[in-house]
């Protein structure tokens, strides 16, 4: 069960990416290393206090904000990250796309998208389930090539707390709502 916001307080929410599944990098730096080689030094909304962090997207057409991006290696059937600085790249990690098939598989074998509309009560959160849409069997044979596309993205999200600690909410490969068809079939939609 996937459940999604479709308005909060009243207000209509803008559509975000659906989390396909999460995975770190099967070679190369770990992720954590990542974070300490290309992370930056920011100040956090709502904080005062600088962390190092790295928040941030991730595809295969151009280079992000951090100089990296990701690069569909079909030779070797892998999907590798790169650092880019003018026109060099470098290899940072990667990830085996038959082990990023096995997570897409093993998440979304059979999957029910749920869409609620939320309201605030005297201070209570209240849902309304509005929409499902059903899905199974992703067409795994398609996710490089969704990649490719920029159809399907990653985004890292961690930082570094101010007092050393490690602070990480997962290596997500994402999808728009919009494009979940591509990937798995037809869904079928329940209005309730």
């Amino acid at each position: 069960l996937k459940t999604t916001r479709l308005t909060r307080n009243g207000s209509i929410r803008a559509k975000t990416r659906s989390t396909l599944f999460t995975k770190v990098p099967d070679e190369g730096l770990s992720y954590r290393e990542i974070v300490e080689h290309y992370g930056k030094w920011q100040v956090p909304r709502g904080d005062t206090v600088a962390r190092l962090q790295l928040y941030e997207t991730f595809r295969c057409s151009r280079a992000n904000a951090y100089d990296l991006l990701l690069d569909v290696d079909v030779d070797n059937d892998r999907l590798n990250m790169l650092h880019q600085q003018e026109c060099i790249r470098k290899y940072v990690s990667a990830w085996h796309m038959k082990n990023l098939r096995e997570a897409l598989l093993t998440k979304h074998h059979e999957t029910f998208w749920i869409k609620a509309v939320s309201e605030n009560h005297n201070g209570t959160e209240y849902f309304r389930y509005d929409k499902v849409l059903y899905t199974k069997n992703p067409n795994t044979l398609l996710l490089a090539p969704l990649l490719e596309a920029d159809k399907i993205t990653n985004d890292l999200a961690a930082h570094f707390k101010p007092d050393g600690k490690w602070r990480d909410h997962g290596v997500l490969f994402k999808m728009s709502p919009d494009d979940l068809p591509l990937l798995l079939g037809e869904p079928i939609e329940y209005i309730l």
